[in-house]
């Protein structure tokens, strides 16, 4: 008797992708969840090919990524602590970098066949916004944004291979690799302002790679 083949990271997304885009058809919403808007303010998406629904919720995860990210930088970029020690013009520059990732993947998400997503991602922001006031010193700033990256950078790289398009690895791979420039950015500057001593924080993990196990999930936080 023949086994069956393992099921697939992205065969597990199209198949709840189904269930889920049939659901919100049924009860008539435009998106499944709380928060969901009824139909007269948000159409429900048709039920598409899987494969291009898992493409468009990765492309909608990274915006909303990208977004936070973004929104995030500009904020640090605000701190009092910020401006004392030099920091605004890495910090903007940073966060323009996130805002032009989100629009790539905006319109990447509309060329896929699916409807941008514009804002932060509401789990991360919220997280992220309630450990501001407790960002005292340089070092502080640097290991809350280098954070950031990491988390942008895994999940870069656990969307690679779960894409229907494989033309769409690429362009996740290369801002990934942005993502993981300002890693090395970052985890040089921590070095420098702790004497060494950050070990935790280093400019590149010591594999090579950086791990994509606490990459964002798709979905969540939409």
């Amino acid at each position: 008797m023949r086994r069956s083949p393992p099921i697939g990271r992205r065969q597990v997304l199209q198949l709840a992708l189904v269930s889920v885009l049939g659901a919100c058809t049924a009860s008539g919403h435009g998106r499944a969840g709380a928060g969901s808007r009824p139909t007269s303010a948000l159409p429900p998406p048709p039920v598409v090919n899987p494969g291009a629904a898992v493409d468009v919720l990765i492309l909608q995860t990274a915006s909303s990524l990208e977004h936070y990210a973004s929104g995030i930088y500009t904020e640090v970029a605000g701190l009092d602590i910020a401006g004392r020690t030099g920091l605004v013009p890495l910090l903007s520059a940073f966060a323009g970098h996130h805002a032009d990732h989100a629009a790539t993947f905006e319109s990447a998400t509309v060329d896929a066949g699916g409807r941008s997503f514009t804002q932060p991602n509401v789990l991360l922001s919220k997280d992220a916004m309630s450990r501001l006031a407790g960002l005292q010193t340089e070092e502080d700033v640097l290991e809350f944004v280098y954070q950031v990256e990491v988390l942008s950078a895994a999940t870069h790289r656990r969307s690679v291979g779960l894409f229907a398009d494989p033309a769409r690895n690429a362009l996740v791979m290369g801002i990934g690799g942005v993502e993981a420039r300002h890693m090395t950015v970052l985890g040089t500057q921590i070095a420098a302002v702790s004497g060494g001593q950050a070990s935790g924080w280093a400019p590149w993990p010591a594999s090579g790679f950086p791990d994509a196990l606490p990459g964002l999930q798709p979905g969540v936080g939409l």
